[in-house]
């Protein structure tokens, strides 16, 4: 028995998917397949859809395109798209732009894409009652989506991980000859040029702090995905206790290896008492914060940003102010909501995030910006108990 008097848009330019869609959901849906964009254009011009369903990869329009112009002209209709794990870059886009509420990933399972599609029929029907409860479902599926790709990315990244920290780890291991290095440079390096011999003595000196760096930095990126899994399996309390001092540090290293012209300063991290939050939370937050007031300077341009932490009661105050253009009333007021971003690569998660990680550790966090003159972003975290 067909469910809804509204129909479901299928859009592939690949008969034989258009037949495999029909026939295992036109027992429930009125299901309209068709094989262009301009076709599913024509089709939502002069019938009820209730959601559209496309393929992401076509000639001459290609999915992004078709959502995009569906968004404009029939903003009501529930779009969903279909790709595979390839398409991830654009698939990011159609969620961050709101072009989608839902994405498939190819091959799809036939239960799960009919739950779908029933989820996007009601929404659809709601919408028709309440547009702005319609928004929010819309919405709540939009961060659900982008978790679901996000898990997805995390757990690449770590396969991809593991040989990059053996490899580092051999590295630091193998620095601990340095010094023999050191000592054969000393008792036969007559046979090397001046500069050979420079080189060979820098790298002596320096390579067992850099290859020692390089194993912690890669430590703290696997603890940076291991947090992130947490967070998106369930909001939890915050645990562990974090040395400011050292979470400063490392972010403030970090920041000046990546950019140039922008003084990083800090204050106040030698004297800070522990904190109730992760070591990797701490330097997530300050690495984010801090980062998006350096990447809002323009190339090439000369500036400055301050982390400074305070002890305030049973608190400590961290402060990121930088000297920059500011922000303007109306776009900080969205500073925050997700998906809102105003970077072109950006998600919109960054302060999202770091609120929620603030939270988790029953802290607050407060943003102010005046244009011309920078922007400042406070948080607090408890101050660790002491034994």
């Amino acid at each position: 028995m067909i469910e809804n008097k509204h129909c479901i848009v299928y859009v592939d330019d690949e008969w034989a998917n258009r037949v495999v869609f029909e026939q295992n959901f036109n027992d429930r849906f009125r299901i309209v397949c068709v094989s262009s964009g301009a076709e599913a254009l024509k089709v939502m011009d002069t019938d009820s859809v209730a959601c559209l369903v496309t393929d992401q990869r076509m000639p001459e329009m290609s999915g992004n395109e078709l959502l995009q112009r569906a968004k404009d002209a029939h903003p009501e209709v529930i779009r969903v798209v279909v790709t595979a794990y390839s398409d991830l870059d654009p698939i990011l886009k159609a969620v961050n732009d709101g072009l989608v509420a839902r994405y498939i990933v190819k091959p799809w399972v036939k239960d799960e894409l009919e739950k779908v599609l029933s989820w996007a029929v009601e929404v659809f029907t709601i919408g028709a009652e309440s547009s702005d409860v319609q928004l929010r479902l819309i919405r709540s599926e939009r961060l659900i989506t982008l978790g679901s790709m996000a898990g997805s990315i995390l757990h690449e990244i770590r396969n991809l991980l593991a040989p990059a920290k053996g490899n580092a780890t051999y590295l630091r291991d193998a620095a601990v000859h340095s010094k023999l290095l050191a000592k054969l440079l000393a008792e036969h390096g007559q046979a090397l040029s001046k500069d050979e011999l420079s080189s060979l003595a820098d790298l002596a000196e320096e390579l067992p702090g850099l290859s020692a760096d390089l194993v912690d930095g890669l430590q703290k990126i696997e603890d940076v995905l291991v947090s992130y899994r947490k967070i998106m399996k369930e909001d939890t309390v915050s645990q562990g206790t974090a040395d400011p001092k050292e979470a400063i540090r490392y972010a403030s290293t970090l920041l000046r290896s990546m950019v140039k012209g922008i003084d990083i300063e800090s204050e106040g991290g030698e004297l800070a008492p522990k904190v109730a939050i992760g070591q990797t939370e701490l330097t997530q937050l300050l690495l984010n914060i801090a980062g998006n007031s350096v990447q809002a300077f323009p190339k090439n341009s000369l500036g400055k940003v301050k982390i400074k932490v305070t002890v305030e009661g049973s608190f400590a105050v961290f402060t990121i102010a930088d000297n920059g253009s500011g922000i303007p009333p109306e776009i900080l007021a969205k500073v925050g909501t997700p998906f809102f971003t105003t970077k072109d690569e950006g998600t919109g998660l960054g302060v999202a995030q770091c609120r929620r990680l603030v939270g988790n550790a029953r802290g607050d966090l407060t943003l102010d910006s005046t244009v011309g003159k920078g922007t400042t972003v406070s948080f607090t975290i408890p101050l660790a108990p002491t034994t």
